[in-house]
């Protein structure tokens, strides 16, 4: 069995994914073996808590990089639309016949 890893996330990820694998076996270790105490429940609150927290800050960063690139890529597409309009409507000026002299009084 082959096993593909394509690591895309940067390493704060990883490192609070771990983190809350850790704190997760750690509180089922402590409850196997009677190990609630005030001092590691605090412990074990605080693991999850940074775990979370680097898993939130990476996750929010990989949503905003992938937001912008798409965003780029839509202000990029607009603006190119709004060349190939500007260059039709340039045409379409140069095309129209010239009005007669009675008419040009009203442009």
């Amino acid at each position: 069995m082959k096993v593909n890893f394509k690591l895309s996330r940067d390493t704060n990820y990883y490192f609070g994914l771990f983190l809350l694998i850790l704190a997760s076996a750690s509180i089922v270790w402590a409850f196997f073996n009677d190990g609630f105490d005030p001092e590691d429940f605090l412990v074990y609150f605080l693991i999850y808590a940074w775990g979370f927290t680097l898993l939130l800050k990476s996750d929010s960063e990989f949503r905003l990089r992938r937001l912008e690139e798409a965003m780029t890529s839509l202000q990029s597409r607009c603006e190119q639309i709004e060349k190939t309009l500007n260059r039709s409507e340039e045409r379409t000026e140069d095309q129209e016949e010239p009005a007669s002299e009675f008419y040009q009084e009203f442009y």
